[in-house]
């Protein structure tokens, strides 16, 4: 295996917990016991994940437990990668951050679920889908930007990501799934300007969500999508007195203030 290059730190921390503890782990002859290597910038990585041939990454090899940060790139090996399948990178515990090179178009079902050391994600301009469930219980992952060509945030997608605070929509996502954001929450505020339909559960048990902004977009919203949500505010882009009754069916039940252009209200 060829070492391509590697960053020595003051001391070994965390590497150790995902890698084996009987004997100290090498990479090539370089104990990594020894040195104070502690962040492994980038060694064959090429060499660790599995493709099917087709242009998809299907999996990561055990060796690749160790990695903090990863750039994830759009060929191996001369082959082109448009997808990571599902469960590509399923429970890779020691993982910090991620950076998707652009190429990729679609990322699988599950597929970083449960990194329970993600704190953060950067997804490429050409994407055009995520997977159901594809970060669910990334419980350190702090904000998420969505490409401009997603158009849906399907199941279980952000689903018990704990610490999310910030979520930023392009205009072409139209649909929320259910429990796609549920138990988010760190969530305070949220822009569903252009999202035409929120199903069940999308944003339940997200304490601290206070405001969302809706457009005259909006075509339905489960009664119990922001069930056990803190939701107080409604921010409505449009004028109020023509979009009223639909409103009032989409949050009844909730005690809500909703503001809009002619600055109506209603409780």
């Amino acid at each position: 295996m060829k070492i391509r290059k590697f960053v020595l730190a003051v001391a070994l921390s965390s590497l150790a917990l995902g890698l084996y503890a009987a004997v100290p782990p090498t990479i090539g002859n370089i104990p990594l016991s020894e040195g104070g290597v502690s962040y492994i910038a980038d060694y064959d990585f090429e060499s660790m994940i599995d493709t099917d041939g087709k242009g998809t990454i299907i999996g990561i090899g055990p060796e690749a437990s160790g990695f903090f940060n990863i750039s994830i790139p759009s060929s191996v090996k001369g082959e082109k990668i448009v997808k990571i399948g599902d469960r590509a990178f399923y429970y890779l515990s020691d993982l910090k951050s991620v950076s998707i090179e652009d190429g990729i178009e679609e990322i699988g079902d599950e597929a970083f679920r449960s990194c329970h050391a993600l704190k953060s994600v950067r997804l490429p301009s050409t994407l055009k889908s995520i997977g159901k469930g594809a970060f669910q219980g990334d419980r350190l992952l702090k904000s998420i930007v969505i490409p401009p060509m997603v158009n849906a945030i399907k199941e279980n997608t952000f689903k018990d990501c704990l610490s999310l605070e910030s979520v930023e929509f392009s205009s072409s996502v139209q649909s929320i799934g259910k429990n796609a954001f549920a138990s988010c929450k760190m969530l305070k505020e949220i822009d569903l300007r252009g999202v035409r339909y929120i199903s069940n559960g999308a944003f339940e048990k997200t304490e601290g969500l206070k405001s969302i902004t809706v457009s005259s977009s909006l075509l339905s919203s489960a009664p119990d999508a922001f069930k056990e949500s803190g939701l107080s505010e409604v921010n409505y882009q449009g004028k109020y007195k023509t979009f009223k009754e639909t409103l009032y069916n989409f949050f009844r039940g909730y005690s809500v203030v909703v503001n809009a252009e002619d600055d109506s209200k209603f409780i």
